[in-house]
């Protein structure tokens, strides 16, 4: 067959557009990682990216932190048009919350930076997983609630725990944000957390 009548086996045109991609900032040097990671890792989203900020601070500190490491004050490789999405993870913790939340919310904003927020902690996102819970929670009283169905938990836990109780978890937070509204700011919603609308969004990168 002469070369110009042969079919192509490689296929032509133009390259395909890097894959949109999400960055999540925590806080949490234990648990947060170990939950993302492990969601990640379920879900083999690859262009799911989790950092843990290095230092400890308020929310405020972390917010800034996303910010100088993606370079969204200057030039950056992050791209909005395309898709990509920057998530901040915090609490506000009781019942001596964080300082620095309104100004979080309102620097995270200008900058396009999506939050994740449980109040009073990370520890009550986990805790929905197994139950109800819509009366006011301390810090410490989320971290023991949480204690009588993960006896051995001590910051550490395995994904797998909860991969399977998501469902039940997402609704139950959904319907306390359902009692508090809108109109409530965030230290006063208590107990709440927005944590399951990041899952969701890592759930449907990982389909594309």
């Amino acid at each position: 067959m002469p070369r110009g009548n042969r079919p192509l086996d490689r296929k032509s045109g133009k390259p395909k557009p890097p894959r949109k991609r999400l960055s999540i900032y925590c806080e949490g040097r234990v648990t947060e990682k170990i939950y993302f990671c492990g969601l990640r890792s379920t879900l083999r989203a690859a262009n799911v990216d989790v950092r843990v900020v290095p230092t400890k601070g308020n929310s405020h500190s972390i917010v800034r932190y996303a910010i100088n490491d993606t370079g969204l004050a200057r030039r950056s490789d992050i791209d909005f048009q395309r898709g990509d999405q920057v998530w901040c993870v915090f609490d506000v913790e009781a019942p001596q919350c964080h300082p620095g939340i309104e100004e979080a919310e309102k620097l995270a904003s200008k900058y396009g930076i999506k939050l994740a927020v449980s109040n009073p902690c990370f520890e009550l996102w986990l805790l929905l997983h197994f139950q109800e819970q819509r009366a006011y929670l301390t810090t410490a009283n989320a971290c023991t609630k949480l204690a009588v169905h993960l006896p051995d938990y001590n910051k550490r836990i395995s994904f797998d725990a909860f991969a399977e109780l998501y469902s039940g978890g997402r609704s139950r937070a959904v319907d306390l944000g359902a009692k508090f509204g809108e109109a409530a700011n965030l230290v006063e919603r208590n107990p709440w957390s927005s944590v399951w609308v990041l899952v969701d969004h890592i759930k449907s990168f990982s389909n594309e």
